[in-house]
């Protein structure tokens, strides 16, 4: 399989700009602000692809996409959206290199380790280190099934309430052709937001064996709503950057 897009570009550093933001010193107080703590599993097993199993340990998992004005405080850079009128708006038109450096740089603002070796486009993972980075593809719908209890395959990132992607996320017939602030509609059952709809998420893994393009889950705002199930993967060159794609954190 190829990772061949038109909207493929090289690997690049953001130009600096001068943005001044402020956001929790604390890591304690940041991680009790935007996220919610998951237990983990022994084995989590992919909907649509019984064959990717992993063992889930707890993690710190984002509740919101990144929004844009996170992205522009620790990236020190302009906003790469096109959609960007407002900053709580989550960011998109991020590579999956852009997102692996916003981790290394959150961790780095936190004392933490860095997961991600960038050379360019030579990425190495450090298995080792405990700081930010990308959910894996289990972990991804792990959070979003709500621990695997909402896993048919027709399932959206629903809660004990609605099971209607109307009330969980943006999607085609209720985004009107774009983005919307992060948060607004009603989240899982975990308390996670926008896992339906919005923005597609990266996440770490590699597609399939052949290791050239990398997953994102989700769906996004121009989305038809089998496009947003929960179980549906995705994927494409790790260099793709559009504005159907943006990204959560996690913290293991």
């Amino acid at each position: 399989m190829k990772c061949l897009s038109k909207f493929v570009e090289k690997h690049k550093k953001c130009k600096p700009l001068y943005y001044k933001g402020k956001i929790e010193v604390d890591l304690q107080a940041f991680l009790e602000k935007y996220f919610v703590k998951i237990a983990g599993c022994k084995e989590y097993i992919l909907i649509e692809q019984p064959g990717k199993k992993q063992k889930i340990n707890t993690i710190y998992v984002g509740k919101y996409q990144v929004t844009q004005d996170l992205y522009m405080q620790i990236m020190g850079c302009k906003n790469p959206s096109r959609f960007n009128e407002q900053n709580n708006l989550p960011v998109e038109q991020v590579s999956w290199y852009d997102c692996a450096e916003f981790c290394n740089k959150l961790s780095e603002k936190y004392g933490l380790d860095k997961r991600y070796q960038i050379n360019g486009v030579n990425i190495n993972i450090n298995d080792n280190a405990k700081g930010f980075r990308l959910p894996t593809e289990n972990e991804w719908e792990y959070a979003a099934t709500s621990r695997g209890f909402y896993n048919d395959m027709n399932d959206f990132a629903r809660n004990k309430e609605t099971d209607k992607l109307e009330d969980l996320g943006w999607y085609n017939r209720n985004s009107e052709g774009r983005t919307h602030p992060v948060g607004q509609k009603q989240p899982n059952d975990l308390g996670l937001y926008d896992m339906s709809g919005n923005v597609w998420e990266w996440c770490e893994d590699f597609y399939d064996s052949e290791g050239s393009c990398r997953v994102y889950r989700g769906g996004r705002w121009g989305n038809t709503a089998g496009n947003c199930r929960v179980a549906y993967r995705n994927y494409s060159s790790p260099g793709y950057r559009y504005n159907i794609l943006g990204f959560r954190v996690v913290l293991p």
